[in-house]
C-alpha cells in the first residue's frame, strides 16, 4: 500500500494444518519502522482454539521477535485503522522476499513461545 512517501508492505500467509483450526500469520512492515507480526487461529467449532494463542509480536530487523506489550498493541491497531480510513491503493508487492524470511522467523518464535 502507498500514499504519498509512505508505504506499507503486508504479506499474509494461511499456514492451516488442521481444517477445523484454520490458521494465518500476518507481516506488516511500515517504511523505516519496526516489522509487526501476528499470528490467529480460529476454531470453527468455538470462538476459541484452546490449543493456540493469538500472538503480535514486534521485530527491529525481522530475525529477533517480541512479544507486543499492551501500548504496542494499541499502537499497531490504531495504525492499522488509519491505513482503512485512509483507503490507501494496493499494489501487488513484488519484493518480498525479505518479508517471507521475517514471517518463518515470525512462526518460529510464535511456536518457540505458544507451543504446548
Amino acid at each position: 500500500m502507498s500514499v504519498a512517501q509512505t508505504q506499507i508492505k503486508v504479506l499474509l500467509g494461511e499456514c492451516t494444518t488442521d481444517p477445523e483450526f484454520p490458521e494465518w500469520a500476518m507481516i506488516v512492515q511500515p517504511k523505516d519502522n519496526p516489522i509487526y507480526g501476528l499470528y490467529l487461529c480460529h476454531n470453527t467449532q468455538s470462538d476459541y482454539a484452546p490449543t493456540s494463542q493469538p500472538d503480535l509480536s514486534v521485530s527491529l530487523d525481522g530475525k529477533e521477535w517480541m512479544n507486543c506489550s499492551t501500548f504496542l498493541q494499541a499502537t499497531f491497531l490504531a495504525a492499522m485503522e488509519q491505513v482503512r480510513d485512509l483507503q490507501m491503493p494496493w499494489i501487488k508487492c513484488v519484493e518480498y522476499a525479505d518479508l517471507y524470511k521475517a514471517m518463518l522467523s515470525f512462526l518460529n518464535h510464535h511456536d518457540k513461545h505458544h507451543s504446548d
